[in-house]
């Protein structure tokens, strides 16, 4: 039985072999309808295989599309294809073939094998190894030299792990990220937009992520060694102020020029959050979380803090990293390395390329150190980590600050007082997602997020 013709006759297999993956990312969606269409079915290495696009179609939202590499057994089974070590063996290889193939998507199309920068040893021929505990999509690590990221949920365009990757690499050689190898991309003989199939990065070496390393750290160090915290605080704020700056050169790429933030842009932001706020604080009454007098009186002093965005005016939006947190920073010895450049794979990917003020990642960021420290302070420690926190927003700042200010480029406000102000802005807008987040899925964690608006109305 062909690949095709187990597609046709057992629709319901290929329906359980796709929901029942950790990287399917609408599993508490009501599904309509399954449409699968093959992209390529071939034979390697005496197996049979196949690239499926499968669409689902839901009753309350916008569809969505994944990618779905088959393994068809001899004994009739498919399963996924990432498990299986001669179908990573042959995606890698396409790298060194520079591998073009025409496909049988509708329209006419080929899959594309581009290399960016090359390691000085083959990466392709090394063994490969399927990561596990990714959430969203499926990265396989080739010996320690490169990774490939397989995109599952596929959208038109570029994706923006890559993209940034690469100028960041190729043309600025900032240090601090992965080195760009290449990619996989569907493109089309129509006007369609190319959608990216894979990406492959290099590979870091590292002692993990930094949302690991830090609350370990609160939990278990002394008073100097919290001190001591602070100064790598201090240079992730500075890498943070160098990915800025670097973003922000743009070198005539239209994709990364800077705009200056006009009244227009400003006005949007106050009306987005003003919404967020008021929906936000009607949540927090009507789950009980507190009282009616209490998210009135929330509401009314965060308006008060949204309607400072004018501080923005005339400062830039630009690429930024989009979703930071300590999650996305690699811990290398004393010094970082920042990843995952590809926004929220569940938003259209014109939105996860959307320039922004800086600001929103440092917000990110902050906001992600409050978790660390929220979730340290569950221990029996008797440091005051509260006051940990605030010395560690400081020195976050203090890192970042002359970076940023040393470029000619206005990419945050450069009076002290407005600098503030459009920080909590960003800082608001953060944590309204978190409340609505955690009121949906983690209850106990609440406090943290609700703590933080709190403290920002109080001006704290």
């Amino acid at each position: 039985m062909s690949i095709e013709t187990w597609i046709a006759d057992r629709p319901e297999e290929l329906t359980d072999l796709i929901v029942g993956q950790r990287w399917f990312g609408d599993k508490s969606r009501t599904r309509t309808g399954m449409r699968p269409s093959l992209m390529l079915e071939f034979a390697h290495d005496g197996n049979q295989y196949a690239l499926l696009e499968a669409g689902f179609d839901f009753s309350e939202s916008d569809p969505a599309t994944y990618l779905v590499p088959i393994l068809h057994r001899s004994d009739g089974q498919a399963v996924d294809a990432l498990r299986d070590p001669s179908f990573l063996a042959w995606l890698a290889e396409g790298f060194a073939e520079r591998r073009i193939i025409e496909t049988d998507h509708a329209g006419g199309s080929r899959l594309v094998w581009s290399s960016g920068g090359e390691l000085e040893s083959p990466w392709w021929s090394r063994p490969p190894r399927m990561l596990e505990g990714e959430q969203s999509n499926t990265s396989v690590m080739y010996g320690r030299e490169a990774i490939l990221k397989l995109f599952r949920k596929l959208q038109p365009g570029v994706n923006p792990d890559s993209e940034i990757v690469s100028f960041l690499t190729d043309l600025h050689e900032f240090p601090h990220v992965p080195k760009f190898l290449g990619s996989i991309s569907l493109g089309f003989d129509s006007e369609r937009e190319s959608i990216e199939l894979a990406a492959v990065q290099g590979f870091v070496p590292n002692g993990g992520d930094s949302w690991r390393w830090l609350p370990d750290a609160l939990r278990t160090g002394t008073s100097e060694d919290l001190t001591g915290l602070l100064t790598s605080i201090r240079l992730l704020g500075q890498r943070t102020g160098e990915l800025h700056v670097a973003l922000a050169a743009s070198d005539g790429d239209p994709a990364f020029q800077p705009e200056v933030i006009d009244r227009a842009v400003v006005d949007a932001v106050e009306d987005r959050l003003g919404r967020e706020v008021r929906v936000t604080a009607s949540m927090l009454h009507r789950q009980g979380a507190c009282s009616h007098a209490e998210s009135e009186s929330l509401a009314s002093s965060l308006l008060g803090s949204v309607s400072h965005a004018e501080s923005l005016l005339d400062t830039l939006q630009t690429r930024v990293h989009g979703d930071y947190h300590l999650g996305q920073v690699l811990r290398t010895g004393d010094d970082f390395v920042i990843i995952d450049f590809e926004g929220e794979p569940s938003r259209p990917m014109r939105e996860r390329r959307q320039k922004s003020s800086p600001l929103k990642d440092v917000a990110g960021m902050l906001r992600s150190i409050d978790y660390a420290v929220a979730t340290a302070s569950h221990g029996d420690g008797v440091v005051d980590l509260g006051a940990w926190r605030d010395d560690a927003e400081r020195a976050f700042l203090d890192g970042y600050l002359p970076v940023v200010r040393r470029d000619p480029k206005a990419l945050v406000p450069r009076e002290p007082d407005a600098l503030a102000q459009a920080l909590d802005v960003f800082m608001i807008e953060k944590a309204l997602y978190e409340v609505r987040y955690e009121l949906d899925n983690r209850p106990d964690w609440l406090d943290i997020p609700f703590g933080a608006l709190r403290r920002i109305a109080a001006g704290d």
